[in-house]
């Protein structure tokens, strides 16, 4: 396999650089480039590609590219796109990055190939979820650090493993009834003042929740599969609701208004456990978690098993 390594070379253009018909790779990862060079367009047998930190603004090149039909990842994450381009020839394409970049809107998405498992906006300007519907082989969507408020429109995603909402604007819990294959989901710092509408989450592995306004641990009774649970740095006064999580290795408390440590005496999986910044003084509670907890190796920053 042929590939083209020119990671960091912080180049402004290509004109000095061979590339081969055979190329299979392209990494221009950290460049300075402003165009897509006329000759990557050309590539017939191309498979993976990288824009990755460049000054890319137009990219409707893309849509004109030879190797469509062999393509599987396209990363331009950190750019200065504007749009999306119509990316519904790329019939293999599994893998496609616009993280970081200027695009307030999703509605080209649905140009973008029904074959794509795995699409990250992430840091963008975009404020409403739209054009996912036909996105049914869709593993992960990662859309962090957006303007979102709604998110029902994720209902469509059946096959959604990992969902990644953080630093938006969210208000409610919605359309994740459905999404019963989803093992991550990250809602962290948005506007949630309720744990709400994750009952059916039965496969849910790996929940964040920080950031946001809790005041209370519940609806969580029937995540049976958690592993890690972070709900640090919201308004959350008991410790409760969390009895039924015995597959727990992580736990986050750290940062709220807990007076008292309490209901964690089934969770003998843990080993991570965070209280700091709570009411509650660590003198009150260290005892007593390590007695309750024989797996606990972390509480708060003290490693226990050195």
């Amino acid at each position: 396999m042929s590939v083209l390594d020119l990671y960091g070379s912080q180049l402004a253009d290509l004109t000095k650089v061979e590339i081969g018909d055979d190329v299979e790779e392209i990494d221009l990862t950290e460049n300075r480039l402003k165009a897509i060079d006329e000759r990557i367009v050309k590539l017939e047998g191309l498979k993976k590609i990288s824009f990755r930190k460049n000054l890319l603004g137009n990219v409707e090149a893309l849509e004109d590219m030879k190797s469509a039909g062999v393509l599987v990842e396209m990363v331009l994450y950190d750019n200065l796109i504007k749009r999306l381009p119509s990316l519904h020839n790329f019939k293999v394409a599994t893998k496609v990055d616009f993280s970081y970049n200027k695009i307030r809107s999703m509605e080209l998405v649905a140009k973008v190939s029904d074959s794509v498992e795995e699409l990250y906006l992430a840091s963008n300007k975009i404020s409403e979820i739209e054009s996912i519907e036909h996105l049914s082989r869709l593993t992960l969507l990662e859309l962090g650090c957006n303007r979102i408020r709604n998110m029902e429109r994720v209902q469509a995603l059946g096959n959604l493993k990992e969902l990644w909402l953080g630093k938006n604007k969210i208000e409610e819990v919605s359309g994740l009834a459905t999404l019963t294959n989803l093992t991550k989901l990250s809602i962290q710092n948005n506007r949630l003042t309720k744990i709400d509408g994750l009952a059916t989450l039965a496969n849910l592995e790996e929940l964040y929740l920080s950031f946001n306004g809790l005041t209370k641990i519940e609806g969580l009774e029937s995540l049976t599969s958690l592993t890690i649970l972070d709900l640090a740095s919201n308004q959350i006064k008991e410790m409760e609701g969390l009895e039924t999580l015995v597959k727990l290795e992580d736990l986050w408390l750290d940062n709220n208004k807990i007076k008292q440590v309490q209901g964690v005496e089934t969770l003998g999986e843990l080993r991570t456990l965070y209280l700091e910044g709570n009411p509650v003084k660590r003198e009150e509670y260290r005892s007593k978690v390590i007695k309750w907890l024989p797996k606990l190796e972390k509480l708060d920053m003290e490693d226990l098993k050195l």
